[in-house]
């Protein structure tokens, strides 16, 4: 484990004793969740920790900096810092620091394709973030997607993103297709 891993380590560590202090449920997503599964702990190239919370959870954690007083951690978010752009929130260490790589164009295509984003429309005024999508099956509402620096050749980068928007299309395809059918189902059946 290298030094970046173990200072990851010890805010998750931190993130999960107010989780259990307080009863808030969690759980890990993203490259954190392929890590510990695949890894069995980390992804070696992997610069963070992503962990998702019920919205409920998530609302509770976010009133929670006083559990950090005496310590370098601190919630980021867009209250708690007026130049902060993510819709998100992070748990922080104010001892380090990180530079973030921000890709507007994937994050459009991830936004567009997931989460039914429309086109701006300058008529209405309408914000193309606006929107987001209930995922039925857990009862998550996602409100907006990001997705941070990749360093990859232009052209393999747009490969990348088409087969992303493909295969992002075809997995709600199918979701919708088995919600149809189990109402098709319950429809005849019932």
């Amino acid at each position: 484990m290298n030094d970046l891993q173990k200072k990851q380590l010890d805010i998750l560590k931190e993130f999960i004793r107010v989780c259990k202090k307080h009863n808030l449920h969690y759980f890990l997503v993203g490259g954190t969740c392929l890590g510990a599964i695949r890894h069995k702990g980390f992804i070696p190239w992997d610069d963070d920790i992503d962990v998702g919370m019920p919205r409920a959870d998530f609302d509770k954690f976010m009133l929670l900096q006083d559990e950090f007083k005496g310590t370098p951690l601190f919630i980021q978010n867009y209250k708690t810092d007026s130049k902060y752009i993510y819709n998100f929130a992070k748990l922080r260490d104010s001892s380090t620091t990180f530079i973030e790589d921000f890709y507007a164009n994937v994050t459009e295509i991830v936004r567009k394709t997931a989460l039914n984003f429309p086109d701006e429309d300058e008529e209405c005024g309408v914000s193309k973030y606006e929107g987001g999508r209930l995922f039925r099956e857990n009862g998550m509402f996602v409100h907006d997607v990001e997705v941070l620096g990749i360093g990859v050749e232009a052209g393999i980068a747009r490969i990348l993103e088409r087969q992303r928007t493909e295969m992002v299309t075809k997995a709600l395809e199918l979701s919708d297709a088995e919600k149809n059918a189990k109402k098709l189902k319950s429809h005849l059946l019932g």
